[in-house]
């Protein structure tokens, strides 16, 4: 092989890696500190809400459908997960669950609560609220977030589970 060609793959071979590396840097960067809620809404929250890792839904794995109600001060947005829809809403915990515990407990009993379990993001509660003809409900209040999510139709313990592991606060 002569001089000139082991020149010419060498920085061939150098280009194609600095590409790539680059094409990896700004994905990292555009993913990592991509907020699927626009910062529009951001400053409109009196909370951080809670999302989960971009991995977790289909199909390009970001809520969609984000909402913000100014007047009810409820953020809401579905995502797709074990092969169904799930609305997500959230609001800063009431006032009166932090200076009454026992109201978020009568709120728990009131949706006829049947379970919880614990996750990196808080104590979570499957519930079955007469409203909605025995359809599961799941309620989690933490880091001063009341979140509800719920599915179009009921999911096992470990759905539940693996979904909520998945929560994480937004960070800005």
């Amino acid at each position: 092989m002569s001089k000139k060609l082991k020149i010419r793959l060498l920085l061939i071979s150098v280009i194609t890696v600095l590409v790539a590396a680059g094409c990896l840097v700004f994905l990292y960067f555009h993913y990592h500190n991509s907020s699927p809620i626009s910062v529009s809404i951001q400053k409109q929250l009196s909370f951080i809400p809670f999302v989960t890792a971009p991995t977790s839904f289909d199909p390009v794995g970001q809520p969609y459908s984000i909402k913000y109600d100014k007047s009810a001060q409820v953020l809401s947005y579905d995502i797709k997960y074990a092969g169904q829809q799930e609305v997500v809403s959230q609001q800063a915990t009431p006032q009166s669950f932090n200076d009454i515990p026992q109201v978020y407990s009568q709120l728990i009993a009131k949706m006829q609560g049947q379970s919880s379990f614990s996750t990196p993001a808080g104590t979570v509660n499957i519930t079955y609220p007469t409203e909605y003809n025995g359809t599961q409900t799941a309620v989690m209040n933490s880091e001063g977030v009341l979140m509800f999510v719920r599915p179009t139709k009921n999911m096992s313990d470990s759905q539940w589970q693996k979904l909520f592991d998945q929560f994480t606060t937004l960070h800005e």
